[in-house]
């Protein structure tokens, strides 16, 4: 998400300054240096790190963050009390302390509804009890060209009031009285930008077998968005073919794109012998290359876990076709092991996604008369 905001600064022309960074993960935080040229703090978010970056801050533009949380609320206990939304908690901390002019704070989709929008609504009334005007949506990543559906929902504040909409007009916005308005947004709902499918994203990169390697484009690229993702790149990398066992490897040949070897009309075609035994809803599906990816998450080299087979090679993705999905340049390095790389492209913000909405904000900022 830090990226995408250097991007869309750099682009509104602003000299643009990172004053921290916090993150426990180390490989996470050293593809961060590598790629962002400065270091995050490897230690967890606290009121103290929150209060002494406050002492040596006094002016912050903008708090970006994206805080897990799995927990419910108990009986007479406020969701933001619960230890297992800690990182909630702490990022209304944040904003407490540091009194941005703007904040942007990204979930996950099921947050909107999660224990019938009560974590939800309490955040958003700890935001307005800031003194914060809060602007929640549902943004749909593929409308903002980036070739994935991903659903997630953002919450952009900012300290004066006013009013805000979401670049593009494509976010639809969150009525906190009534989650189950958007318990489900579907394309049709949403006024589109360019979209991009996962051939438009990919069709430059050659077709590697599973367990092989290639290291060379197989064409120049072929529209817009490949140019954005190949330019700097004098190589490819990071493009091998996930190696799957022999019986995997067998039903996958029986599995056409759009389909899922669990599918009933698929599964009769499949010997006894391969027939998956169990498995999640979008198991063992091949890709549709014509429409945008499906969501990328750490699973995209899995068949058995995620919607993650590509189009036409008998194969799970690559890292750098996920990471073309997710909008990372071919430029951008990932470190760690083939896990942490995966893992870390799966729970991204698309920078591309980021880019637009946070180019939205600083407009916004600009309007309110913000000395950007």
């Amino acid at each position: 998400m830090s990226y995408g905001g250097h991007l869309a600064a750099s682009a509104a022309g602003l000299e643009v300054s990172t004053l921290a960074a916090v993150d426990l993960w180390n490989a996470a935080c050293t593809t961060y240096k590598k790629n962002m040229g400065f270091a995050p703090t490897v230690t967890p978010v606290s009121v103290p790190l929150l209060e002494d970056l406050r002492d040596k801050h006094s002016t912050v533009d903008l708090l970006l963050g994206g805080p897990p949380c799995q927990g419910f609320s108990s009986v007479g206990r406020r969701a933001l009390d619960d230890p297992r939304n800690q990182l909630v908690k702490t990022y209304v901390e944040a904003v407490r302390l540091l009194r941005p002019k703007a904040f942007l704070m990204e979930n996950v989709n099921g947050f909107v509804t999660l224990q019938g929008g009560i974590l939800f609504r309490e955040v958003l009334g700890s935001f307005g009890g800031l003194g914060y005007s809060v602007f929640p949506a549902m943004v749909l990543a593929s409308a903002y060209g980036v070739p994935q559906h991903r659903r997630r929902c953002f919450i952009v504040g900012f300290q004066d009031g006013g009013d805000f909409a979401f670049p593009l007009g494509v976010a639809k916005f969150v009525d906190p009285r009534n989650v189950d308005l958007v318990a489900d947004i579907r394309p049709e709902h949403l006024d589109y930008g360019k979209v991009y499918s996962f051939n438009d994203a990919t069709s430059d990169l050659p077709g590697v077998a599973a367990g092989r390697t290639a290291h060379s484009y197989k064409c120049p690229p072929q529209n817009a968005y490949q140019r954005r993702m190949r330019k700097g790149s004098r190589s490819l990398t990071e493009h091998r073919g996930a190696l799957h066992h022999a019986d995997l490897m067998k039903l996958l040949t029986y599995i056409p794109a759009g389909k899922s070897a669990l599918d009933d009309d698929v599964l009769k075609t499949v010997p006894k012998a391969l027939r998956p035994t169990s498995g999640f809803g979008n198991s063992y599906a091949r890709i549709l290359g014509s429409d945008p990816a499906p969501t990328i998450t750490r699973n995209f080299s899995t068949p058995s876990s995620a919607n993650c087979i590509h189009p036409t090679a008998n194969r799970a993705l690559t890292v750098r076709e996920a990471a073309r999905c997710q909008s990372f340049p071919d430029v951008y390095e990932f470190t760690g092991t083939p896990a942490e790389k995966r893992l870390q492209i799966g729970n991204a913000v698309p920078p591309l996604l980021a880019q637009n909405v946070i180019a939205g904000i600083v407009t916004e900022l600009k309007k309110r008369g913000a000395n950007l």
